[in-house]
């Protein structure tokens, strides 16, 4: 599911802060609702600051890469359902976050991810992905700075 669980894990250390996370899959029933005969998956982490700040990765292990999703100052009383709403209509839409439905009711931005494939991991050897994944953590950390 790409670098985020480490790019969290560094961040939570960084700031200091415990997190949560859920495995959710997607309730529509379209192509982009599997990856071959498994159901896609979604990771959302949920740091709580004050205010819950989520980071929603969706499985892209079939090639079909979509950027991490990160809400904050949700405007409604049940996040889950929310954020469920949103994983069905980004399948729907075949892997496009609905940002026009999203900006409705919360903040957010997206992180693109630049595409990184086996071979090229394999090539970087694991000294390049675990700089790649100290990037993506201190661009969550500048969301939290500001």
């Amino acid at each position: 599911m790409s670098v985020l669980p480490k790019a969290i894990h560094i961040l939570a250390k960084k700031i200091g802060k415990e997190f949560t996370y859920d495995l959710l899959t997607f309730e529509t029933n379209n192509k982009f609702k599997s990856i071959g005969l498994l159901d896609r998956k979604s990771l959302v982490v949920k740091f709580d600051i004050g205010q819950p700040l989520y980071f929603v990765e969706i499985d892209s292990s079939d090639n079909k890469f979509i950027s991490t999703l990160v809400l904050y100052n949700i405007n409604t009383l049940d996040h889950n359902k929310f954020i469920q709403i949103l994983l069905n209509d980004t399948a729907r839409d075949q892997g496009k976050w609905p940002e026009k439905s999203i900006a409705n009711l919360a903040g957010f931005i997206t992180i693109r991810h630049p595409r990184i494939y086996k071979k090229q991991k394999e090539e970087l050897g694991n000294a390049a992905m675990e700089n790649y994944e100290v990037k993506i953590a201190n661009k969550f950390l500048r969301i939290f700075q500001s």
